[in-house]
């Protein structure tokens, strides 16, 4: 099956958006079994559009169309599906009354824009959005499928996962190929491809195949088997196991899972509450633990102790330490970690401090855990890029207390 994912939008084509979405939704199909033969970004413009609709019913089963369904009059994808299809428009009854309930429950009066986001083309089927007010549409012709879907991604992934790749699924035969994904952190992706070299020639040798997806602060490894039967999905899953023994330091989770949510579930599950005292993270380990749904039962909190006077002053730092070790210490991190479990009361502290931003490069992070009466902390290196530093020194700072909880 030829599948097409197409961005529309000039806030695209003139780098003031970054097109995430068309990343997402190819991860998403190859993951269900499907290759996406072609993306393409167009502008808001009548005539592209048009002729992006004739060649995607002519050249591909699927496409999947994103952008241009807002309430501005920029957005005018619905008018050219509807041109293109020499139709009318209908008013979705279901739509117009979830849209006229989301702006009652924010206490704001509702526009007559936003009310026509409820109609459609006349040959539209209407793909249900809870997540905002632009409804998804899917249109056929030729036996092949266009589905055109809002541009903000948590409302278009919203409606592919709910609606839009189960329909596709029952439409289509699923491709033959099976694939499987596992996530690794704390490892760079050639020194990962060195470490499992031997186990990777022997899965290739086998027809198997095997994907690198860096991103920051974790590697994917994607393995495909191009036969669906039983036997090779076997053989995959014992792979999988093979490496998971490989690299248990790296080794965290599967497709869709986030390291937060499997340290939040490590707590949970031995009944642990955690307490952050950060510094160069400026409390992005505690925003990231509490993304999760229900972490406040793990979570007690985060204490961020930037300058030395607040380490001090809240994080109840000693100055014998700063003026000894400083404030860019494995010490200091020590006595961070474990105030964080005095002064929020947590069964594990973590403390963090580091210096993330460095004309030479000379960038470093000192991450403390205590826990069970014991402190260990451990130092890490980075590149001079600040931004990226903060997300590394968060994903090692959680695989470090991953794997201390996984010790016991």
């Amino acid at each position: 099956m030829k599948i097409q994912i197409v961005a529309i939008g000039d806030e695209l084509l003139n780098g003031q958006v970054i097109n995430t979405n068309a990343a997402w939704l190819a991860d998403q199909f190859s993951s269900l079994g499907y290759y996406v033969a072609k993306m393409i970004v167009i502008p808001d413009d009548l005539d592209e559009i048009n002729t992006m609709i004739d060649a995607s019913f002519n050249n591909y089963e699927v496409t999947i169309v994103t952008g241009g369904l807002g309430p501005t009059k920029d957005d005018v994808t619905k008018k050219a599906l509807a041109n293109y299809f020499k139709c009318g428009f209908k008013v979705d009854q279901e739509t117009r009354s979830r849209v006229a309930a989301i702006f009652k429950n924010k206490d704001v009066p509702i526009l007559e824009v936003n009310l026509l986001q409820s109609e459609v083309p006349e040959v539209a089927t209407v793909l249900r959005n809870d997540h905002g007010t632009a409804p998804g549409m899917l249109f056929k012709k030729n036996d092949n499928l266009l589905i055109s879907l809002p541009g903000v991604p948590y409302e278009m992934k919203g409606i592919m996962n709910d609606v839009g790749f189960p329909y596709i699924s029952d439409y289509f035969k699923k491709e033959e190929y099976y694939s499987q994904s596992i996530l690794t952190t704390g490892i760079g992706e050639s020194f990962l491809a060195d470490i499992i070299s031997d186990w990777e020639d022997r899965l290739r040798g086998e027809g198997f195949e095997l994907a690198y997806l860096p991103s920051i602060g974790q590697v994917k490894l994607r393995l495909t088997s191009k036969n669906r039967d039983a036997q090779n999905i076997a053989k995959i899953k014992n792979y999988i196991e093979e490496l998971k023994s490989l690299v248990p330091t790296y080794f965290y989770g599967y497709e869709g899972q986030t390291l937060s949510k499997v340290v939040g579930d490590l707590l949970k599950a031995k009944g642990l509450t955690v307490a952050m005292m950060e510094s160069c993270t400026g409390g992005g380990i505690t925003n990231e633990l509490i993304k999760t749904s229900g972490s406040s039962v793990y979570v007690k909190g985060g204490l961020i102790t930037y300058t030395n006077e607040i380490k001090v002053a809240i994080g109840g730092i000693s100055l014998e330490t700063l003026e000894k070790y400083t404030e860019l210490s494995e010490q200091c991190a020590k006595e961070m970690a474990e105030n964080a479990v005095k002064l929020l009361k947590s069964d594990v502290g973590v403390g963090i401090t580091g210096l993330l931003e460095d004309e030479k490069g000379a960038t470093f992070a000192y991450i403390g855990i205590h826990y069970q009466g014991k402190t260990e902390v451990i130092i890490k290196k980075f590149g001079k890029n600040r931004e990226h530093n903060i997300q590394l020194s968060i994903f090692a700072t959680l695989n470090f207390l991953r794997n201390i909880l996984e010790e016991e």
